[in-house]
């Protein structure tokens, strides 16, 4: 679940030697706070997080994840949202109208595991086991947590061949297996991710991707948020990149689009973005509009900033 309405910065870096990112956002009914930060192989963050547009709160979250490409895994998540006192059930909420909206459960999770590549790095073999606590409505009520051990396994394979000096083709896939052996459950889900960049002259490069998701479970899986299902997502982009090493110049203009097929949402942005050295990224203001026909309130304009790699 993502929001578009309010004001303010996601995930800006701060001018600093370590790479560490701040979020403050006003919020139709509350604000974003958070800081995040990635080091060695880890993230960190905490804070007060998105829980889309018409939520009464944010998510409160504390988050550590170390997921090197390949050795030791681990996580720890702890997760809350409230107190919210127009719950209905299973975690959604009523507008001023009365329409239900869903939201996100207060959960924890913890896992640890290994990942190992083979085939030169190229395919990549993950086994965790986990355990994860989400608590659950009874009654319209908070009543208690489902306490739920996991395994998962993931295999994913990527691989790229360029095609002359300025094209590269790129074909990515990952399989996923979620078992929960205390409540005979599991979830299967594969996803298969082409891409392509081209770049046809000095500065300017095409990008396309398309991902496509299939899932297939005996049941709804006891922690929401490894409820994978069916996805299909399109993203494109065109950008000019400006060699300017200037401080305060503009370095790069782009154009991105995506496509949520699954939830027939669209959106169109357009990028301006500066150089500032004292700054680890560039960024600039984005001008965007989102279509999105199945609910005609968030058809909208967007106003941001965007960063891209230096």
């Amino acid at each position: 679940m993502g929001g578009t309405t309010g004001f303010g910065v996601r995930y800006f870096p701060l001018p600093l030697n370590t790479d560490l990112r701040v979020s403050l956002v006003k919020r139709p009914h509350y604000w974003e706070y958070a800081l995040t930060t990635r080091q060695n192989d880890t993230t960190y963050s905490a804070g007060l997080f998105d829980n889309g547009d018409l939520a009464p709160t944010g998510i409160s979250k504390i988050e550590v994840r170390h997921d090197p490409w390949k050795g030791v895994q681990y996580t720890g998540i702890i997760q809350w949202v409230g107190p919210v006192s127009d719950y209905t059930g299973n975690y959604q909420w009523k507008d001023a109208q009365g329409k239900v909206y869903g939201g996100n459960a207060p959960l924890s999770r913890f896992t640890a595991g290994y990942a190992f590549t083979t085939w030169k790095d190229r395919v990549r073999i993950l086994n965790n086991v986990g355990v994860g606590m989400e608590q659950f409505n009874q009654a319209n009520v908070r009543s208690g947590f489902i306490t739920a051990p996991y395994t998962q396994t993931e295999i994913s394979a990527n691989y790229g061949e360029p095609i002359g000096k300025d094209v590269n083709v790129n074909l990515g896939s990952t399989v996923r297996l979620f078992t929960f052996p205390t409540y005979s459950r599991y979830q299967a889900s594969i996803d298969v991710n082409p891409s392509i960049e081209v770049r046809p002259l000095k500065g300017l490069t095409l990008n396309a991707s398309h991902l496509e998701r299939f899932a297939k479970q005996n049941d709804r899986v006891p922690l929401s948020d490894l409820n994978f299902g069916r996805y299909r997502e399109t993203n494109a982009s065109i950008s000019y990149r400006i060699d300017d090493k200037n401080d305060f110049s503009v370095n790069m203009i782009r154009t991105r689009v995506k496509a949520n097929w699954t939830d027939k949402q669209y959106f169109l942005y357009n990028d301006v973005l500066f150089r500032f050295n004292a700054l680890p990224v560039l960024i600039g203001p984005t001008i965007g509009y989102q279509w999105y026909p199945a609910a005609a309130n968030n058809t909208r304009w967007l106003f941001s900033f965007s960063f891209a790699p230096k």
